[in-house]
């Protein structure tokens, strides 16, 4: 079963997605008090210090969490790894676009056409 509709993340994306808030591995950033699964767990390790990346909740790695590490999570607060890394989807109508794109350049001959000519 997946995880995501298309598929499941991969560890990558996951660590990247960690880095970002979701230390709580659930695949959604809480940062705010309404949801705060992913701050609270930051709070709860504030002002403990080690060594660069020693903590999960020490977001930025900088060997400290403090403030930068709840700024970080707080400004992803309602993603989750589901839609973040969702595929791009293909436009499979390509001659609707290339349509689109030949009546677009016909503007300016238009405009032309209905404001110059005499």
């Amino acid at each position: 079963m997946s995880f995501c509709t298309w598929g499941n993340p991969t560890a990558e994306q996951w660590a990247i997605f960690q880095s970002m808030g979701d230390v709580d591995g659930d695949g959604i950033i809480e940062g705010y008090p309404n949801t705060a699964d992913d701050i609270a767990r930051i709070l709860s390790h504030f002002g403990e210090t080690g060594p660069p990346g020693w903590i999960i909740e020490d977001l930025n790695k900088d060997g400290i969490v403090d403030g930068k590490d709840i700024t970080i999570c707080a400004s992803n607060d309602g993603l989750n790894i589901c839609d973040y890394f969702a595929p791009v989807k293909v436009i499979q109508n390509v001659w609707l676009i290339a349509a689109t794109a030949f009546l677009l350049s016909l503007v300016p001959l238009g405009y032309w056409y209905f404001t110059k000519r005499r």
